[in-house]
């Protein structure tokens, strides 16, 4: 899958002080986040899409 010139997606890991790690609970959790951004359409304004997952395994 090839999106905005990208083969892949932006990843950036965030950390969820609120709840330990499931292998370590001494730290935070982490989160991963992976943006995939498609190039403008050429016809129409762009609108945004999130994508929120509900869980861990889920």
């Amino acid at each position: 899958m090839k999106i905005s010139g990208r083969e892949q997606p932006l990843i950036r890991v965030l950390h969820d002080e609120s709840r330990p790690d499931l292998r370590n609970p001494t730290r935070p959790r982490p989160v991963r986040v992976y943006l995939w951004a498609p190039d403008p359409p050429r016809t129409a304004p762009p609108a945004p899409l999130v994508v929120v997952s509900h869980g861990t395994g889920g």
